[in-house]
């Protein structure tokens, strides 16, 4: 058995010793005086005397619990053998949607799904693997604004905050929202290796722009998705597609509206042209109009591309402080009943 924590050594020693010391002290002090009395018989009469084995055993189970309670602070572990599994690294392009429709509050598209990539980049940092993790937003054109990098909190994250509600409407452009292009620029951002590579694509699915330059943009991102092995795809549908939204103005006073057509502008997810995309990549389709869905969504993702390569055993360290502190629970339950046990109420004589 070690311990994780034995600086703190000195001070169950010194504090076992002492409760000792201190028990027996007691325990003599309170027989020598029954014995000076020389009425044992008139005490017994009038209450219950401990009985010695009681009294030693009381005495055992203090200094028991406090040695348990100080091993607890010294957090001992045992050695052990445990299962291991050695996991595939990923190479994790995120494609956003930065297209004005985000910007709909329902609640707010793009506050959504940039808190859920975030969680999940935190969520990689922590089991950290080495996987590399990029950023791609798009809206009319695609833009690569974090190449696969390592470095999640000082590059990924720190690009992915840059994508606000001022980005949006202000350094892109806002002729349409093309999937196409964004794939095309997702594939072409991938780094050699053989590691698996994985697009997620977080869009509400509003294809807006010319029809002929959104079916050109997927033709060419279709040819090179062709021609680049084990990427798989993940178009992820933001946003609730049983209602349509406004989309509010800078200074949230009035909604946007169609210059035209005089009318506010009106936007609603489009399921079926995003599972329509997603057949076209052979990849795979997943709505998610909640926050609450989008976080399972990704979490599955995680798990379905992270590809176990080794199963093994290794030597682990278990702690075992719940065991001794469960213990001393009971030791202290066994003293309360001997304490209450030697309650009686005096005789009157």
């Amino acid at each position: 058995m070690s311990f994780v924590h034995p600086g703190y050594l000195w001070l169950v020693i010194v504090a076992c010793v002492l409760t000792s010391f201190l028990s027996i002290r007691s325990f003599r002090t309170k027989r020598r005086w029954l014995k000076e009395y020389r009425r044992l018989g008139l005490l017994k009469r009038l209450g219950k005397v401990p009985r010695t084995w009681g009294e030693i055993l009381r005495i055992g189970i203090i200094n028991t619990v406090v040695l348990g309670l100080g091993l607890v602070l010294l957090t001992p572990t045992i050695k052990t053998t445990g299962p291991y599994f050695e996991k595939e690294k990923l190479e994790l392009v995120f494609a956003l949607d930065a297209s004005r429709s985000m910007l709909a509050e329902d609640p707010s598209r793009l506050d959504m799904a940039k808190l859920e990539m975030e969680e999940m980049v935190m969520a990689l940092a922590r089991e950290n693997l080495k996987d590399l993790v990029g950023l791609v937003v798009f809206a009319s054109e695609a833009f690569l604004l974090a190449p696969p990098t390592y470095d999640y909190e000082g590059l990924f994250l720190r690009c992915l905050t840059t994508v606000d509600e001022g980005f949006l409407r202000h350094s892109l452009p806002q002729r349409g929202t093309n999937i196409g292009e964004a794939l095309r620029e997702s594939f072409a951002s991938f780094a050699g290796g053989a590691i698996g590579k994985t697009v997620v694509l977080l869009t509400d699915g509003e294809p807006e722009g010319e029809k002929v330059e959104l079916e050109a943009s997927m033709a060419e991102a279709i040819k090179l998705f062709s021609k680049t092995e084990g990427i798989s795809v993940y178009i992820i549908g933001v946003g609730d597609p049983k209602r349509e939204f406004l989309i509010p103005t800078e200074d949230k006073k009035d909604f946007e509206y169609d210059i035209d057509t005089g009318r506010y502008i009106r936007t609603r997810p489009n399921p079926g042209y995003l599972r329509q995309l997603a057949g076209l990549t052979g990849g795979t389709y997943i709505h998610s109009a909640t926050a609450k869905e989008l976080k399972s969504s990704l979490k599955k993702i995680l798990e379905m591309e992270r590809k176990i390569v080794y199963r093994g055993e290794r030597s682990i360290d278990k702690d075992i402080s719940q065991y001794i502190l469960g213990l001393v629970l009971v030791l202290l339950l066994v003293y309360c009943i001997l304490t209450l046990g030697n309650i009686r109420k005096p005789r009157i004589l």
